[in-house]
């Protein structure tokens, strides 16, 4: 498919195509070029793209992300700890919504944050500092679980629960309304990456 001098001429209605399969197929014909060792360039010509014109990202400083704390209190203890979280972990949204009822108990008693990252894979985060967060996310109620603990409370098993008791996107979701919410009484707008970003280069 990537000999011939015209590369249009395998395919007719490349216009027709929605510009997200467009998107994809320039990002195939990169890969494919680059294990190929030849440039892309050639082929791309073909695929026109309409780019949309994106807004300016903007990485909350020092100053949002003290006025985001102090919105932060004022919301239920669980959710609280969760906005907060997403800012002084630096974690990713799944992260933390993924996060078991047992490596947070194990954490507030060592200090050490046992968590899997994007992948799969385990690594250890120090959270001494922040025991008293992680205190008050274990003492949250999830919302319509099923799990009943032996006192009887409903208790959540990750801690996306604790917000949705649905699903992982769901509990995404959740968290991503939890946060813009937050940011929008501190007067910033933001969602969990930007947070993760803000937690990068505090």
């Amino acid at each position: 498919a990537f000999g011939g001098p015209n590369p249009g001429e395998w395919v007719d209605d490349l216009q027709s195509w929605p510009v997200g399969c467009r998107k994809l197929l320039r990002a195939a014909i990169r890969h494919r070029c680059t294990e190929l060792g030849t440039s892309p360039e050639h082929w791309l010509t073909a695929i026109p793209i309409e780019y949309e014109v994106r807004r300016e990202v903007v990485i909350p400083g020092e100053e949002e992300a003290r006025d985001y704390e102090v919105a932060a209190d004022s919301h239920p203890p669980g959710f609280r700890a969760l906005a907060l979280l997403c800012l002084k972990l630096g974690f990713r949204a799944e992260e933390l919504c993924s996060l078991t009822r047992e490596a947070v108990k194990r954490a507030v008693k060592t200090g050490e944050l046992i968590f899997r990252r994007k992948g799969g894979k385990e690594q250890l985060f120090q959270v001494e500092k922040l025991k008293p967060l992680l205190e008050e996310l274990l003492e949250a109620p999830a919302r319509r679980a099923r799990r009943i603990s032996s006192t009887g409370a409903k208790v959540w098993h990750t801690a996306g629960q604790v917000l949705s008791a649905g699903g992982s996107k769901a509990q995404y979701n959740a968290l991503r309304k939890l946060v813009k919410e937050t940011g929008s009484r501190a007067g910033i707008d933001v969602r969990p990456h930007l947070l993760r970003h803000a937690f990068a280069t505090r």
